[in-house]
C-alpha cells in the first residue's frame, strides 16, 4: 500500500501560500516535510487496519464457537491461549488490499471483557508487498474503551513509528455477526521517523478521528496536529492533517504544513484504516 502522491507542480498550484517565491514556498525542505506527514498517515492507516484485523478476528462468533474460521480471507486458529490470524502467501481483503504472512496473538484473561489483553507480534507480514514489521499491546479497559499501543511498527525501510491510541467504541464491540455496525473514535499520539534521515514527526490526535465501518475507507473525520524536528528541517515546522469532515464517506486527507508565516496546504487520497 501507499498513499497516492500528486505532482510536485500540483502540490504547489493548490497550496495556499505566503511567500515571494510562488515555486517553493517553503524552501528545498517542504518536499520532505510534506512526505513526513504522508509517511505517518501511511502508517497511521496500516496500525489501524491490523489492530482492525485483530479486533474482527478475536470478535468472530464462529472463532469463539469453534476455535477456527475465517476472518478477512485469513485462517484463523486458537491453541491455548493463543491465536494465529494466517494470510499464508497472499489473501485479498475487503478492502482490496493483499495481506501475507502472519499475526500471532497471546491472550490474557478475556478481550472482551475488561481487563482482558491482547499481545501481538508480526511475522512476515506484507501489505500488497510491502514488509511491514511491529508489535502490539491492546487493553480492554471496560465501558468500551480500548488501549492500542504499537511498537517497532516499521513500513520497509522507509518509516517507523511508535504510538499509544485509545479507542472508543460508540456501537458494535458486543455484536460481532453484524460487523457493519462497528463505530469507533480514536485519540492519542505517535512519535515517527524517517529511516533515510534522522527526521521525526510527533503527532497528536486534536480532534478525534471517527471510525465507521460502514464507510470503504474507514476513518471519516478528524484531526491530527504535527510538530516536524531533524537534521534536514532546520527551523520549528508544524502542521495538521485534516480527515475532511464536508467530504462524507471519501478517502481524502488535507496536510498543511507551517514554517513562521509561511504555509502550504496539499490534499492526499489514502487507502483506508
Amino acid at each position: 500500500m501507499r498513499i497516492k502522491f500528486l505532482p510536485l507542480a500540483l502540490i504547489f498550484a493548490a497550496s495556499t501560500l505566503v511567500s515571494c517565491d510562488e515555486d517553493n514556498p517553503l524552501g528545498t525542505s517542504s518536499e520532505l516535510e510534506t512526505q513526513l506527514g504522508e509517511f505517518y498517515l501511511e502508517a497511521e492507516s496500516l496500525g489501524n487496519s491490523i489492530y482492525n484485523n485483530i479486533d474482527l478476528a478475536r470478535r468472530d462468533s464462529i472463532f469463539n464457537a469453534d476455535d477456527s474460521a475465517v476472518v478477512n480471507g485469513a485462517v484463523v486458529k486458537r491453541t491455548g491461549t493463543a491465536f494465529t490470524i494466517d494470510f499464508g502467501n497472499g489473501v485479498a481483503g475487503s478492502d482490496g488490499k493483499t495481506r501475507k504472512g502472519m499475526i500471532t496473538v497471546a491472550e490474557t484473561g478475556s478481550y472482551l471483557t475488561a481487563g482482558g489483553q491482547l499481545s501481538a507480534a508480526l511475522s512476515n507480514f506484507k501489505v500488497d508487498d510491502v514488509s511491514i514489521q511491529g508489535a502490539f499491546a491492546i487493553i480492554n479497559n471496560g465501558n468500551g474503551s480500548i488501549d492500542v499501543a504499537i511498537t517497532g511498527f516499521k513500513i520497509g525501510n522507509e518509516f517507523s513509528l511508535n504510538s499509544n491510541k485509545n479507542v472508543i467504541w460508540k456501537s458494535g464491540f458486543a455484536t460481532p455477526t453484524n460487523a457493519g455496525d462497528d463505530r469507533y473514535d480514536l485519540s492519542g499520539s505517535a512519535i515517527g521517523t524517517e529511516l533515510a534521515g534522522n527526521n521525526m514527526v510527533t503527532t497528536t490526535i486534536n480532534e478525534t478521528l471517527v471510525f465507521d465501518r460502514l464507510c470503504q475507507y474507514g476513518v471519516t473525520k478528524g484531526k491530527v496536529s504535527l510538530a516536524l524536528t531533524g537534521d534536514s528541517i532546520s527551523e520549528t515546522t508544524t502542521g495538521s492533517i485534516d480527515f475532511i469532515d464536508t467530504d462524507g464517506c471519501n478517502n481524502v486527507a488535507r496536510i498543511s504544513i507551517v514554517k513562521g508565516t509561511t504555509s502550504v496546504s496539499v490534499t492526499r487520497t489514502f487507502d483506508g484504516f
